[in-house]
Order: C-alpha cells, then sequence, then structure tokens
C-alpha cells in the first residue's frame, strides 16, 4: 500500500483508490482563493520529480521537490489529484478534496498603522496611500483596493470629505494632507477591494488622529 502525503497542519485520513491518503491542513483542508496556499505532497516508495499534482480549479505550482503552492481560482470543492509518471504513461494514485473558500476578513491599514491609532502627518504623506492586509490563520497577503472615502474632522467637527477610485490618494487629499494640524483625524471608510481581480469586499473603517 502506497502512502501519499498531502503536509500542511493537521490532519484527517481516509482511503482514495485502495491507497491510505493522509491529509493535513492549517485549517480543516480549507485553501484560500486568490493567495498561494503551501502544499507538501510525497509518495511512499516514489522520488518527487515522478509525482505530477494536478487540480480542477486554478493553479498548482512547483517550486521545490515536494513543495507545491496551491491557488484556487473559485470558491467550492476541489479536488487535488497525484499522478505518478511511469515511462510514456501517468497513472493517478489518488486524489483529496479540499474547500476553496474566499476570505475576505481583510483590515485597512496605511503602512503599519491599522485600525484606530496616531500617525504623524510625515508618515501618512510618505505611504501614498491605502492597503487591504489579510493575516490570519488561513496565510497573509495584501489585495488590491478598487475605492474608498476619507472625512476630515477637526475638533470633532467634519469639514472635508473625498472619494477615490484606487489604493493612492488623489491630488485633493494630498493637498488637504499637508495642511493638517495635530489632533485633526481622518476617517477612512468605505474601503473596497478586490480578491483574485473578480469578487469585491468591504474593509472596517480605518481611524487615524495626527500626532501633535
Amino acid at each position: 500500500m502506497k502512502l501519499i502525503l498531502f503536509i500542511f497542519i493537521f490532519s484527517t485520513y481516509f482511503s482514495a483508490n485502495c491507497q491510505q491518503v493522509v491529509v493535513c491542513n492549517k485549517a480543516n483542508n480549507i485553501a484560500i482563493v486568490g493567495s498561494d496556499n503551501q502544499m507538501t505532497c510525497m509518495v511512499e516508495n516514489y522520488p518527487c520529480s515522478s509525482l505530477i499534482v494536478q487540480t480542477n480549479n486554478g493553479t498548482i505550482t512547483k517550486v521545490d521537490p515536494c513543495k507545491y503552492l496551491f491557488r484556487p481560482k473559485e470558491p467550492g470543492l476541489t479536488t487535488i489529484a497525484i499522478h505518478i509518471k511511469q515511462g510514456r504513461k501517468y497513472k493517478k494514485i489518488g486524489a483529496s478534496l479540499y474547500r476553496a473558500k474566499i476570505y475576505h476578513e481583510a483590515f485597512p491599514c496605511i503602512g503599519s498603522h491599522c485600525g484606530n491609532d496616531t500617525i504623524a502627518k510625515e508618515n501618512l504623506l510618505a505611504q501614498g496611500g491605502i492597503r487591504a492586509v489579510m493575516a490570519g490563520e488561513y496565510g497573509c497577503g495584501n489585495y488590491r483596493i478598487v475605492s474608498y472615502a476619507v472625512a476630515l474632522f477637526r475638533k470633532g467637527v467634519p469639514i472635508c470629505h473625498f472619494e477615490t477610485t484606487n489604493a493612492e490618494y488623489s491630488p485633493a487629499m494630498k493637498e488637504t494632507f499637508q495642511k493638517l494640524e495635530p489632533l485633526d483625524q481622518l476617517l477612512f471608510y468605505n474601503i473596497t477591494y478586490k480578491v483574485d481581480n473578480e469578487y469585491q469586499y468591504q474593509t472596517v473603517p480605518l481611524y487615524l488622529t495626527i500626532k501633535e
């Protein structure tokens, strides 16, 4: 009996094609759409160079002997299949099911400032824009900002409002940011970002206070 091993972190066991398959996954066999999910695949008594790893959803890229990056394209049940190269032919050894999932709990940051925070005016200007950051048990990365709005409050009173359609500050934002005063407050909201050039979501607002 050949042992097929998908190495992530936690393990489940089942049989495929009369062979024991060990599937280990950090988040219960979940792979994140639009992100590179690290994976190690091995088959007992076969060199890694003889393995062909394929999926019906997205891409699998070999990055090292026995090591792969799995990047699902769409959410849903996904099959990862292992074939062995034998001469000019390929033999299917087994397959595993994963749940491809959209991780849309990104949060907004300007530089290293995320959530409610204080920031120096010079640092705010130097960043040039906003990011949607994913960080957690499923992985990490940045998503592309589609649009957002920002409101400026001075002594608790809103004095101006801007909108833009990309991650960078608009010219009007830059001009206003250069004139910020200590304790001015900026509310970044309606922050929309895109996952894998298809799915759009919004983050929570980002609230920054200019340092004295």
